[in-house]
């Protein structure tokens, strides 16, 4: 099911999951609780990228959405991934097509690490 949450979980050492909870919540429509998210990224300023129904959904560190990108011919994105030699480019896929935005943040390389800001 495809809700209005991204989860958050603490990662034990042997990649065991522990202590989920709902932590960023994701716009949709008035009249739905589904929001169809489905791939998502993060940059280098622990912003997380969640491609949604309405669009790529901009959350920041404390779990707010702070931008929609629109779905480009308004097709729903389906993933969405940083590329290019400076990671500064957020690709997005659809059933057709894929999308290159340039963008002033830089996504994560795959080896890369952030350090979630701690909770008030």
């Amino acid at each position: 099911m495809r809700t209005k949450w991204v989860w958050s979980f603490q990662i034990h050492p042997d990649g065991s999951l522990a202590h989920g909870q709902a932590f960023y919540r994701l716009e949709t429509w008035d009249n739905d609780s589904q929001s169809g998210g489905d791939g998502l990224t993060v940059d280098t300023e622990a912003h997380l990228y969640v491609a949604t129904r309405l669009g790529i959904q901009i959350c920041d560190a404390p779990g707010r959405v702070v931008a929609i990108l629109n779905n480009p011919q308004n097709l729903q994105p389906s993933n969405c991934v940083f590329g290019g030699s400076e990671l500064n480019y957020l690709y997005t896929t659809n059933r057709e097509k894929v999308f290159r935005r340039r963008l002033r943040g830089k996504g994560l390389r795959s080896s890369q690490r952030i350090q979630p800001p701690p909770r008030l």
